[in-house]
């Protein structure tokens, strides 16, 4: 009872993690108490969309990246990884081919760049949008299933 109670509560976590880690592309913040909003896009970026007709959400242009967090189903036992998805390239709004552009976004390393830069102008840095990483939302529900799922099913005592 105590394994298939952990491995219910291994997806609960994960499920809730993956949907902490979609409001913070949903919210434009990491979606956790010390998250800080994201820097707004560009002039040149929120024209570039109005004429694609495809919004102003920061990281959910084409939804691509916000639907490839997932739960990995054949994890370890007791270990619970979230991961995006490689995004296979979709011809319709990806020029040549996709790329996993969620580490740039989430935690560019220093001179990360994209683009060839136009005329004298350099190629853009990689601003850091963090949505996936520690957060204590997921950690206030996963106190309160642990004990629906662990101590309450598994450790019940009895009033006799």
């Amino acid at each position: 009872q105590l394994t298939i109670n952990a491995e219910y509560f291994r997806i609960a976590v994960g499920n809730r993690a993956i949907k902490v880690f979609q409001d913070s592309i949903k919210y434009q913040q990491f979606w956790s108490s010390n998250g800080k909003r994201w820097a707004a896009l560009s002039s040149y970026t929120l024209k570039k969309r109005a004429k694609r007709h495809t919004g102003s959400h920061i990281l959910k242009e084409y939804g691509d990246l916000y639907n490839s967090i997932k739960l990995n189903p054949t994890a370890s036992k007791g270990l619970t990884r979230i991961y995006t998805d490689v995004v296979n390239a979709n011809v319709s709004h990806h020029k040549k081919h996709s790329i996993c552009y969620a580490g740039y976004h989430n935690d560019p390393r220093p001179g990360d760049t994209y683009g060839k830069g136009f005329g004298t102008k350099r190629p853009k840095k990689y601003m850091r949008r963090q949505f996936i990483g520690f957060s204590d939302k997921i950690d206030s529900f996963a106190f309160s299933i642990m004990k629906r799922y662990l101590f309450d099913s598994v450790f019940l005592i009895r009033k006799v």
